[in-house]
């Protein structure tokens, strides 16, 4: 429970430090604006990612999902609409449509910057462990820079 407290603890501090010159803050979808510079790499910590690769549930558990979105504070007004963004965001990474597509789903999805990245996250642990290597392969290509 520790590394995973630790991942989401990383993953908030990474976007908050992207956000740190926005002085908007409101529950708008801005994951547009944080793919096309490349701090979405910053948001999902290679450090956290590869030790919950080991430890990843052995089943699709949408339980424990809601139990983290809960535990570190993400913000539903339907728990079944909560569930089927975790649904959707693993068959994002499933059909190979990548780690800042996921991530920007969710943020259409009315969640604060630092929800996303706990919602995508959350979703790759819980809802569909196969999944995590994407993640580690999107975390380990490297900064990109913006177009």
């Amino acid at each position: 429970m520790r590394r995973r407290a630790s991942l989401v603890g990383d993953l908030c501090h990474s976007v908050r430090l992207a956000y740190a010159g926005d002085s908007d803050r409101s529950r708008r979808p801005a994951m547009n604006k944080l793919a096309g510079t490349g701090v979405v790499v910053a948001a999902i910590a290679v450090s956290a990612i590869i030790p919950m690769a080991v430890a990843a549930p052995a089943r699709a558990d949408q339980y424990n999902y809601v139990a983290q979105l809960d535990d570190r504070g993400v913000y539903y007004s339907s728990i079944s609409d909560v569930i089927d963004t975790g649904k959707m965001t693993c068959r994002l990474l499933r059909s190979g449509a990548g780690v800042p597509a996921a991530m920007n789903f969710v943020a259409r999805s009315g969640y604060a910057s630092y929800e996303t990245a706990i919602v995508v996250v959350a979703a790759a642990q819980n809802m569909c462990p196969d999944v995590l290597p994407v993640l580690n392969a999107y975390v380990n290509a490297g900064p990109t820079t913006g177009a």
